[in-house]
């Protein structure tokens, strides 16, 4: 069954700085992998273990696969761990039809 995964990118890294770059490479990989996209904007707001409120503006990238299928679900991983090194994150928040993954770059294949 084909349905639906999310990927959410930052559009500025932690000094404010754009990330046109890293996020046109990333939609490379992700038109490669599965042959398209939606695009939308996103905000994420989150509280740190410090109790710091963070509002990140960013934007999701909608891609529809069939999720059961193992090699789909690898590659969006893969997608997510290049993102965290090229976007210099802690983590990627993915929301497959399975559940989300917070998937950092040196994390476990599951």
């Amino acid at each position: 069954m084909i349905q639906e995964t999310r990927i959410f990118l930052p559009v500025a890294d932690n000094e404010g700085k754009p990330l046109t770059k890293a996020r046109e490479a990333i939609e490379h990989e992700l038109l490669v992998a599965f042959g398209g996209f939606n695009l939308a904007g996103s905000v994420g707001v989150w509280r740190s273990p410090t109790g710091k409120i963070h509002k990140d503006v960013g934007v999701m990238y909608a891609v529809a696969a069939e999720w059961l299928d193992a090699d789909n679900y690898l590659a969006m991983r893969a997608i997510a761990k290049t993102a965290c090194r090229l976007m210099r994150q802690e983590c990627i928040y993915v929301a497959f039809p399975s559940g989300v993954e917070y998937i950092e770059p040196t994390s476990e294949e599951k």
